[in-house]
């Protein structure tokens, strides 16, 4: 996928405490009801706060220095987390790679929330080329199913998720880089908001 001299980051906000163990105990119990594990081999609970970046090694340390700056200006602030959707006919499905059914919960957007989508894009995002399309219009969510989840399983886990009151706020706290592997993403760094 890439180069030699390339690597590829996502740029998310790890769910953190009690909000985690909530939403990685909803991964579970998808687990249980529909056989999709992917969401929790591959990945920790998360909002995508920017595009899948590619960066050579030879522009890592300037990428690190555009990461610090723009971590330099955030405060932390609060979202809200709640109900649930899915999409039976995900673009970035791959043919006997990734199913097209995903499953989510909703964030709903806030200022802040754009503000910094808007802030990853200028200071890093718009300055690398992307792995997945570049986000246009950004819907954050939280995957609690993907990848190897079947239709069959997408509709089980929709009947669940809809049986089920969810509300959550949570903290934006900090912005991690979390590096793309073949199997897992590996978190590279994860830098805390100072204010």
């Amino acid at each position: 996928m890439f180069k030699e001299n390339e690597k590829g980051y996502q740029i998310v906000c790890y769910l953190e405490g009690e909000s985690f163990i909530k939403v990685r105990n909803i991964q579970q119990k998808l687990f249980e009801l529909t056989g999709s594990n992917k969401c929790l081999n591959s990945w920790e609970p998360h909002v995508t706060i920017g595009s899948g970046i590619v960066v050579s090694s030879d522009k890592q340390q300037e990428m690190e220095e555009s990461f610090q700056e723009l971590v330099n200006k955030q405060e932390k602030f609060t979202i809200t987390i709640e109900n649930f959707d899915g999409i039976s006919n995900w673009a970035g499905a791959k043919e006997g790679v990734l199913t097209p059914y995903v499953l989510w919960i909703d964030v709903k957007m806030n200022e802040r929330l754009m503000n910094l989508f808007k802030d990853t894009a200028s200071l890093i995002t718009d300055k690398y080329d992307t792995w997945w399309s570049r986000i246009i219009d950004y819907v954050p969510h939280i995957t609690v199913a993907y990848g190897d989840l079947t239709e069959e399983g997408y509709k089980i886990g929709m009947d669940y998720l809809k049986s089920i009151n969810f509300y959550e706020e949570i903290v934006i706290s900090h912005i991690a880089l979390v590096e793309y592997s073949e199997n897992k993403e590996i978190e590279y760094k994860r830098i805390y908001f100072k204010k």
